[in-house]
């Protein structure tokens, strides 16, 4: 028997709950097995099925329904990978997808499972009952909370070529977004001389040269203008470690830095300016370094877009964005394509412990999704 049934392809919010019963919680992050059981339904359900398998036991998908070729396609992308669980108690399972009070519960309810379940659904039924005069291409990935690392690995050897737009379904509560900051995430160490707390004069404190580096950014100046769409960069200093005991002193300390940019910023000089401040007692590692999204309100899909939400939400639709990166930040290196973030989850639900979706914007998000594709596709 399929993971997916006919039945829940007709129907996002058993879908959902069919997604949040596979633990792909990132780390240990082996999204593989989850990714072939949906290839393998998606297949037999008649969507062409390309896997991309990357690292250990992990994957990505690419899951089509052929139209036209004189058309570019359109892309509706999502990541299968969640957050750990962390240390908090749950009132329900994880991973049952229980329904109380209008809401589904689970790991990756909102963050985003829904949304995975929505686009799915809505491009299956279109393609049911019509011809499409462009492709629809279902992109999962795996391993987007830690990095977009499976979009990375996508665009080795399955870059999405020319599209005529990307819908990305993470949690915006139905309200589209055309864009988010990027982040630039760093590691920044320092080294020391230890020796006994009674004679510090013997050794060189580490922790005092990171507090003198932490101290000196925080109100770090970024040479950039706010963003119309985006605002302003920020900076934000997460995480401090180091030292052996009480009665040492330390020879080595490590604090990370998490950057948002926006638009225009380059990434190298941010960390070139950031190096002069600190000095060079300290020495700067990033690990992440994703480039901002903005789509320009005017681009004819995004119109589309706008005009759909806008009827459904009864309410005008201004330009947002998100204040979190998705893999658009990989996929607009190499695609111009209008990029939009919409799906039913909520944000503030994303990563939290008894993570839900309410069933209402489940629906709501896959009608909304068959009336864009209705309009861009058939």
């Amino acid at each position: 028997m399929p993971l997916i049934s006919k039945p829940e392809l007709e129907d996002p919010l058993l879908f959902t709950q069919r997604l949040l019963a596979l633990d792909t919680t990132n780390p240990p992050g082996r999204e593989g097995p989850a990714v072939d059981a949906l290839a393998d339904s998606l297949q037999e359900a008649g969507f062409q099925v390309t896997r991309q398998p990357w690292g250990e036991a992990r994957g990505n998908l690419l899951a089509e329904l052929p139209g036209s070729t004189s058309q570019p396609p359109l892309i509706l992308s999502g990541h299968i990978d969640t957050v750990p669980l962390a240390n908090a108690p749950w009132s329900k399972d994880p991973f049952a997808g229980e329904v109380e009070h209008g809401a589904v519960y689970g790991r990756g309810s909102s963050d985003m499972k829904a949304g995975i379940a929505v686009m799915i659904c809505a491009a299956w039924g279109l393609a049911a009952r019509k011809s499409l005069n462009r492709t629809i291409r279902v992109v999962l990935t795996s391993g987007e909370e830690t990095g977009c690392l499976g979009a990375l690995e996508l665009q080795k050897s399955l870059p999405l070529g020319n599209v005529s737009g990307i819908l990305i379904a993470e949690p915006t509560s139905n309200y589209p977004a055309l864009g988010h900051k990027g982040a630039l995430f760093l590691r920044c160490r320092t080294a020391g001389v230890t020796a006994h707390s009674s004679m510090p004069e013997e050794g060189r404190n580490a922790i005092y040269k990171a507090a003198r580096a932490i101290t000196g950014i925080e109100n770090f100046r970024f040479n950039s203008q706010p963003h119309p769409l985006l605002g302003s960069p920020t900076l934000n200093v997460g995480m401090i470690a180091g030292g052996l005991n009480v009665n040492s002193v330390p020879d080595k300390a490590e604090f990370t830095v998490d950057v948002r940019s926006v638009r225009g910023m380059d990434h190298a000089e941010v960390l070139q300016s950031l190096q002069k401040q600190m000095g060079s007692d300290v020495t700067l590692e990033p690990f992440v370094s994703l480039g901002a999204v903005a789509t320009d309100h005017k681009n004819p899909f995004v119109q589309l877009v706008f005009s759909v939400m806008q009827e459904v939400l009864a309410s005008p639709i201004e330009p947002r964005a998100l204040p979190f990166f998705t893999d658009g930040s990989v996929f607009s290196q190499n695609s111009a394509a209008p990029i939009v973030v919409l799906g039913p989850g909520d944000p503030k639900m994303a990563h939290k412990t008894d993570e839900y979706c309410r069933v209402d914007k489940i629906y709501e998000a896959q009608q909304c999704y068959l009336r864009i594709l209705q309009e861009w596709c058939a």
